[in-house]
Parts: structure tokens; sequence; C-alpha cells
């Protein structure tokens, strides 16, 4: 059985977070603003880049666009900077420890999406230059 983005297994789904990408990506990223409660979107695969731009328009409720680095991105963040970069809702988190985060994420409510949610919040009040767009995320104890 296939899943539409309507079905309403997805109805209430807040956070997405995807690490790899089929052939057919395109496919199911153009449903995501289908997902009427999507609020939070991380990748992990650079070849996303170029459409996220796209993705912060149609998701009209996404709070948070996080790419979780793992490749150098230097080819993108040339100057100018692209669109993407100047969004305040993008961030790229780096390095990611997936496992462990997610445990600090239980333990201490401190977890990637925490992170980027406070650190939109501080460019957003000029705390943080709303230029940068990097979080660097410690290694656990």
């Amino acid at each position: 059985m296939r899943f539409s983005p309507t079905h309403r297994f997805f109805s209430q789904m807040t956070h997405l977070e995807i690490f790899y990408t089929a052939e057919h990506s395109s496919t199911w990223l153009a449903r995501l603003p289908l997902l009427p409660q999507l609020s939070h979107f991380s990748f992990a695969d650079v070849d996303l880049l170029p459409i996220c731009p796209d993705l912060l328009q149609a998701c009209k409720l996404l709070a948070v666009l996080a790419y979780l680095a793992d490749t150098d991105i230097d080819g993108y963040t040339s100057p100018p900077l692209p669109p993407l970069f100047q969004d305040i809702r993008f961030v790229l988190v780096t390095p990611v420890y997936s496992g462990p985060d997610w445990i600090r994420g239980i333990e201490t409510g401190m977890d990637y999406w925490k992170r980027a949610e406070m650190f939109i919040a501080q460019r957003r009040s000029g705390e943080i230059e709303a230029s940068q767009y990097r979080i660097d995320i410690p290694a656990p104890p």
C-alpha cells in the first residue's frame, strides 16, 4: 500500500528528517507542502540544496530547514551567498552525531532541532547576525 502525504498518518507530522534521497526524490519533495503540520525539515544530501528555496516558499509553516552537513559545501558558500543561505529559517548543522544527539535530546531537551530553533530566534532578534547560518554542534562527552 502506498501512502499519500495527505494520509491521516502524516496529518500531525511536524518534524521530518531525511538522510538518503532516492532517485525519485523530486516526486516526494513536491509533496512536502501537502504535509499540513510540517514545521521542521532536515536533510543530509547536499544535492537537495538547490531545491530548498522552493521548499521554503511552498511550505508555509516551515520554521526550520536544516542541512545536516557531512560534506564540504564550499562551492555553495563562496560569495555571493545563495538566497537560500540568506533565509533566516535555513540552518547548516555540523557535525551531526545522530545517535548521541537524539539521546541528548531525550535526556536534556537540547537536540539539533532545539539548537536550530534557538539559533533562528537569535538571528531574528539580532543577537546573531542574520548572515550567519551555521551551527557547530559539539561532540557528546
